[in-house]
């Protein structure tokens, strides 16, 4: 099994925290709390430094809870994450995991459906996700998704990049200003 890899940055330069390896619930226990010490020790706004904390939370949710793990071999490191400085109060946290291809497009169609919904819509789509497990006439976006989306007031930037002929790779990427 591939040891995960966490890398802190001094928040002056442009990396900010990068991580990669097989993802498991340790693992995430461990990154989380480097972000949230990383956070805590740099002169970043308190609040500015939730919003990046819980962002990044709910990716690495999402790389937990969504990678295909039928997909992989011990050869496999299954995700990366890093946060990287892109101005004095902004940042973009970028997330990648291994999906299948067959879920690249369902997963495709629910991000673009949840960039599309203005303020209010995604409000009650979130409303409605949490009391109900369902947003009617959406298809529906997971929680998480909606919730960063809320969270960073950014569409999410997404692509698939090409693993090899069975799966590809989720890559997310959210702006927090």
């Amino acid at each position: 099994m591939i040891e995960n890899t966490v890398q802190n940055f001094d928040m002056r330069s442009q990396h900010f925290l990068s991580c990669s390896g097989n993802v498991n619930e340790n693992s995430l226990d461990d990154i989380i709390n480097e972000i949230d010490e990383s956070i805590s020790s740099e002169s970043v706004d308190r609040k500015f430094g939730k919003k990046i904390f819980r962002i990044s939370v709910e990716l690495l949710q999402n790389i937990f809870q969504h990678t295909d793990y039928n997909l992989l071999d011990d050869s496999n490191k299954n995700y990366y994450f890093n946060i990287i400085k892109t101005g004095d109060q902004s940042f973009e946290i970028k997330s990648k995991n291994l999906v299948s291809k067959s879920e690249a497009e369902r997963l495709s169609k629910k991000l673009e459906i949840a960039n599309k919904l203005d303020v209010n819509q995604l409000n009650e789509a979130y409303r409605l996700k949490l009391n109900f497990g369902k947003f009617e006439g959406s298809g529906g976006a997971g929680l998480g998704i909606l919730d960063i989306l809320r969270k960073s007031s950014q569409k999410i930037n997404f692509q698939f990049e090409e693993y090899d002929q069975a799966c590809l790779f989720l890559v997310l990427r959210v702006k927090v200003n």
